[in-house]
């Protein structure tokens, strides 16, 4: 999988805006065991939908704004689902069946 982009804005008043985001999987194409656990996030039509590892679930789409606060904790709680996204898809190819031809 790709790393995800999230392009954003400060606002005039200190928020913080989401212009645009990049390669961030759909729900369907994600497997089950990273959906049901925490932290994951996925992109269901056009809404982001992520919950952190305490199980708070938030959502964005363009042009949604955030506080500085709480988008520092979205960007903590994506770094912490690609990393948990990217242990379960190791573990997935390494449980595949492998031939010996003796």
């Amino acid at each position: 999988m790709k790393r995800t982009i999230i392009k954003y804005r400060k606002l005039l008043d200190g928020r913080i805006e989401i212009v645009d985001f990049e390669n961030i999987a759909y729900v369907q194409d994600l497997p089950k065991i990273y959906e049901e656990g925490k932290p994951h996030y996925y992109l269901y039509g056009n809404i982001v939908y992520y919950t952190d590892k305490d199980g708070r679930n938030g959502m964005f789409a363009k042009e949604t704004a955030f506080s500085q606060e709480e988008f520092q904790h979205l960007i903590t709680t994506m770094k912490e689902a690609g990393k948990r996204l990217k242990k379960i898809l190791q573990n997935q190819r390494e449980a595949k069946i492998k031939t010996i031809y003796i």
